[in-house]
């Protein structure tokens, strides 16, 4: 009877279409090619989508590279495979052009807390990185 009880559980939950989000951590060189900026920032709003898909987060930019950009910028990240940012935490963030002005990020696109990215930060600084543009807020 337990057999057959676990059996039908089994095959209840083989009926959804369940979609994990699987990646491998990409290199410091593979996140920064794939991205289109780089940088480092405090999330200071966050606002979770409809249906638990993920997110649009305000980020306060610190640092940048790859480009210039305005030091509040608008983050979109959505899907399984959405990043989860926690208000008032500080992040690399490898962000990718999207439009009307706003970034997108997934968990597999590299992106750490600041206060666990002792090697990325260290890398990054070989990196040349640009000023804020405080003009373009």
């Amino acid at each position: 009877m337990k057999n057959r009880v676990f059996i039908a559980i089994f095959i209840f939950f083989l009926s959804f279409n369940v979609y994990a989000c699987r990646c491998i951590e990409p290199s410091h060189s593979k996140a920064f090619e794939l991205s289109d900026i780089v940088v480092i920032g405090e999330a200071l709003e966050i606002s979770p989508l409809t249906g638990n898909k993920g997110s649009i987060a305000i980020i306060k930019v610190n640092k940048t590279w790859k480009k210039k950009i305005k030091s509040k910028i608008g983050i979109l990240s959505i899907t399984n495979c959405s990043f989860t940012m926690d208000k008032g935490k500080h992040y690399v963030l490898f962000l990718r052009n999207e439009e009307y002005g706003l970034y997108s990020t997934g968990r597999c696109s590299g992106n750490k807390l600041v206060s666990n990215s002792k090697k990325l930060l260290k890398w990054l600084d070989t990196k040349k990185s640009y000023a804020i543009d405080n003009k373009l807020e």
